[in-house]
């Protein structure tokens, strides 16, 4: 590392070395953490789940449990 210059890891799932947790990393003088996958990978997945329900059951309807309605997305999103 260099005096004065933050420390960056650039974690991603599923790869060979272990995922460190964030007091760890600070422990070792890492300042910024990104996660530039976990997002993408988690909401694949909850598509792959909703395309999986309409297929088997020609709707929506049993798959909408599984989704933030209107005002909880503009919660998530501070809309």
């Amino acid at each position: 590392a260099i005096p004065g210059v933050p420390l960056l890891a650039n974690l991603t799932e599923f790869g060979s070395t272990p995922l460190w947790k964030l007091d760890e990393l600070a422990n070792v003088g890492v300042s910024l953490v990104l996660y530039p996958l976990s997002a993408f990978r988690a909401q694949s997945k909850a598509a792959e789940v909703v395309f999986q329900g309409i297929l088997a059951d020609g709707t929506n309807k049993e798959v909408e449990k599984t989704m933030h309605h209107r005002m909880q997305t503009y919660e998530a999103i501070d809309y």
